[in-house]
């Protein structure tokens, strides 16, 4: 198992021997939203520049973040797992919030 965390504080977590990484964490008392930071409301309010309508950085923060859901449910997918109804409106809500940065910047997928 490798366990390594990210400059930004979340957690990544791979079993090699093929273990759910859900299960690994429930071994350890640990749930899915604690590999993630918490962030302050301070980190996402970076003044932006003339014209701009986000700021980039917490655009691709975020966007980092949605893609990390996206491909821990697709490893588990791919391992012949199947998602509990929670996982699936997570990675729901993750392909909307992906969408909707393409849509913000022209690209409509």
């Amino acid at each position: 198992m490798a366990v390594r965390e990210t400059p930004d504080g979340t957690i990544l977590v791979k079993c090699f021997a093929g273990c759910p990484t859900p299960d690994v964490l429930a071994a350890v008392g640990v749930e899915l939203k604690d590999l993630f930071p918490q962030r302050g409301r301070d980190d996402y309010h970076a003044s932006k520049r003339p014209g701009e309508r986000w700021v980039p950085r917490d655009v691709l923060s975020a966007i980092a973040q949605e893609a990390l859901i996206t491909l821990i449910a697709a490893e588990a997918t791919h391992r012949g797992d199947r998602l509990a109804r929670v996982d699936l409106d997570r990675l729901a809500t993750a392909a909307g919030r992906l969408r909707s940065a393409a849509r913000e910047v022209g690209c409509h997928v």
